[in-house]
């Protein structure tokens, strides 16, 4: 029989693909691609990273208190701030009673300097809290930096616009001014009364003061306030709760007060005067579940239709409001223009500090308007005046998880919907939101990335685009790597999971835990011009941020040492191996990971080059390489290894990794070979070639060739 020569070509059309069936993929496509890259039609091995923060971490704490060991890195972010960029890194102090907490450090990343802004927070002032998960927003023309960490107050570190002294001039973290503690004033009722036809104290179903108050109101952390309004009169009544009834346990009203709940039969109304009005208080389930309901009073003694305390066109207003003033925190917080929208907040009793009052977990706050080159003073929506702070319940079932800005617009993502803000132009109002879609949403805080007029999003059960209408929603991860990837990611720790795009490469990576660790291990890589995957390795990532480093003189930072280079910007990442042990890494400078080579490979398995499924004699398979070298023949010549097998059925799918007996290995020299025999028959080639951690040099494979013989058998 003939010999021929399949050519594989155009090696980056299609990327790595997971998902399909091997046996009727293009030949072009691979299944399985680590630590390479696809661009300029070819595939190249991939660059590794640098320590750029001078070895280990070992910042001096301000506040020591017993706090003796570093322990983990658990976020970095850049400061992009207009006197000088600097690195701002959150990291454990491990106490000598066993305790963490969180100091926050910024870094000059030109001289190494470190300086501890946390204020005086937490016991003894040790520091923010250690079950959070970190996240940042530049605010003020980047003079300002907020931090947030879900658990705590968001606060914020500002430089003054003549600082010429640096990092040793910058202020120690505060909270925002405004989010200051207030007593929470939730409106749970506003209606107009109406009379009924009838005796107003016969029991009846159509009970004309019974309202249901549509939330369970915890009487420990809360009291209700009552209005009446009529129309034309200026004063408003407040009512008091009425001991009528079936009151509960408790002390009416007090802190242990559980409503009992509603009887059946509905009850008469209490009997009130006619110039103040009383109320009895109901839970429509028995032991303090269900919702709250409350029962207007009528005249006393009057069983006369239409004698009432209340006439038509009262405005009843109910209120529930907490009894100290509560902390409040959020999930996430974001700047919008010149002001800041903060979402999924909780309110906490200040004097307990664990009883929640409200868990709004689908509400965003905004903050009000900020002069220019300041920040919002008022974030109370309760406050009254000249005061455009305000709070919109967006969702009553999701999470809030991000908000991300797109063309002029503010985008918030929960768990399962999109909702857009807007700016009015309106002083009074200044924001309006308004509902997208709820059929998509966000995974997780960090899981929405911004690039070319788009969204990247990690969504519930997709990996999808979005650019500001529904309709356009498209996903970029269907049959390829969207079971690969939701089948591997630790769904336990998804709030470790963080996006950032290298444009320089035009790709984005999704940095997320895979199996059981909850730190990021693996880079599911998007390259949005080519559209296509790729995969690669993380060691112990926790955070990260694309940012200028400082120059090295080397090819990748031909910049001096004493620059900080914006023309080039680069994956920064935390690196956390252990307590004490800690790194800021950049990636995409040299071939090493951590010091040492790693293993970049390409893999393809149950290639058919005929669609007949002939049994095939592969002869051997030839490879069109470059590496990087100023000699062809020195000691740096990469030596690659080319692994294959054969099979016959369609379900044989190889394990390819090296000592496996039925493997074909060979050597593979960049510089002194072109083919590599393989003298095998089969109707289905499996086949890797990896770099087996031989080289840090960069290698690339424009093209395959695989000369073939027909078998005649099928």
């Amino acid at each position: 029989m003939a010999e021929k020569v399949i050519s594989i070509d155009n090696l980056t059309q299609i990327g790595v693909v997971k998902d399909t069936p091997t046996v009727g993929l293009a030949p072009n496509t691979f299944t399985d691609l680590r630590n390479v890259r696809l661009r300029d039609n070819a595939v190249f091995k991939i660059k590794g990273e640098a320590d750029i923060a001078n070895g280990n971490l070992n910042p001096t704490f301000t506040v020591d208190n017993g706090a003796s060991t570093k322990g983990l890195i658990k976020f970095v972010t850049h400061w992009a701030n207009p006197n000088k960029d600097y690195y701002v890194y959150v990291i454990q102090a491990i106490n000598n009673d066993g305790t963490t907490y969180n100091r926050v450090i910024v870094r000059d990343p030109l001289t190494n300097t470190d300086l501890d802004v946390t204020p005086e927070i937490g016991s003894n002032n040790r520091g923010f809290s250690d079950t959070g998960y970190w996240q940042s927003t530049n605010f003020a023309g980047g003079f300002c930096l907020i931090l947030n960490n879900g658990i705590d107050e968001p606060h914020y570190i500002l430089d003054t616009a003549n600082n010429t002294s640096g990092i040793s001039a910058l202020m120690t973290l505060a909270k925002l001014p405004g989010w200051d503690s207030y007593n929470a004033a939730q409106k749970v009722l506003e209606v107009t009364y109406k009379a009924k036809y009838g005796t107003t104290a016969v029991t009846n179903v159509d009970n004309a003061g019974l309202f249901d108050l549509g939330v369970l109101v915890d009487f420990s952390t809360s009291v209700l306030h009552v209005s009446k309004q009529t129309p034309g009169e200026t004063s408003t009544e407040v009512g008091l709760v009425a001991a009528i009834g079936a009151t509960g346990s408790g002390t009416l009203g007090g802190t242990n007060f559980v409503p009992g709940a509603l009887p059946d039969p509905v009850p008469a109304r209490p009997e009130g005067s006619a110039s103040t009005f009383s109320y009895c208080v109901y839970n429509s389930k028995a032991g303090g579940k269900g919702t709250t309901l409350i029962n207007l009073s009528r005249l006393t003694g009057s069983s006369a239709p239409f004698e009432d305390v209340f006439k038509t066109g009262d405005v009843i207003t109910v209120n529930v409001v907490s009894r100290n003033p509560v902390k409040t925190t959020c999930g996430v917080i974001r700047s919008f223009n010149n002001i800041l929208i903060a979402g999924n907040l909780k309110e906490q009793n200040t004097v307990t500090n664990t009883n929640v009052v409200r868990k709004l977990t689908g509400v965003v706050r905004t903050s009000d308007v900020a002069a220019p080159g300041g920040l919002p003073q008022n974030w109370n929506p309760f406050a009254g005046g000249a005061n455009t702070a305000d709070e919109f319940t967006l969702s009553d079932t999701s999470v809030i998880q991000d908000l991300v800005p797109l063309s002029g617009n503010m985008y918030i993502y929960t768990t399962d919907s999109i909702h857009a803000a807007r700016l009015t132009g309106n002083p009074l109002a200044p924001v309006s939101f308004s509902p997208i879609t709820t059929q998509y949403g966000c995974q997780t805080t960090d899981g929405v990335l911004e690039f070319d007029g788009r969204h990247l999003v990690v969504g519930s059960n997709d990996i999808y685009l979005f650019s500001g209408n529904p309709g356009n929603i498209q996903s970029v991860s269907d049959m390829r790597v969207r079971d690969y990837f939701y089948k591997n990611y630790n769904a336990a720790s998804i709030n470790s999971l963080f996006m950032l795009r290298n444009q320089a490469n035009e790709e984005i990576w999704i940095n997320y835990p895979k199996g059981s660790n909850t730190k990021c291990t693996e880079a599911l890589i998007y390259n949005y011009k080519l559209n296509n995957w790729t995969i690669r390795d993380l060691n112990n990532v926790v955070s990260g941020v694309v940012a200028p480093v400082k120059g090295n003189s080397d090819d990748d930072r031909p910049w001096a040492s004493g620059v900080l280079s914006q023309s080039k910007l680069f994956p920064v990442f935390a690196q956390a191996t252990a307590n004490n042990n800690n790194r800021i890494i950049a990636a995409d400078i040299g071939y090493q990971f951590s010091g040492s080579n790693y293993t970049s490979h390409i893999e393809r398995l149950s290639l058919s080059v005929t669609p007949e499924f002939y049994t095939e004699q592969f002869n051997n398979i030839a490879l069109l390489t470059q590496q990087e070298s100023s000699n062809n023949t020195d000691g740096n010549t990469s030596t690659l290894k080319i692994k294959t097998q054969v099979s016959n059925y369609p379900a044989d799918q190889p394990n390819l990794n090296s000592g496996a007996n039925t493997i074909l290995e060979s050597s593979f020299k960049i510089f002194g070979s072109y083919k590599s025999d393989l003298r095998r028959q089969g109707r289905f080639l499996h086949y890797r070639v990896d770099d087996s951690t031989n080289t840090n040099k960069k290698w690339s494979i424009s093209g395959i060739q695989l000369s073939v013989q027909d078998g005649g058998i099928r």
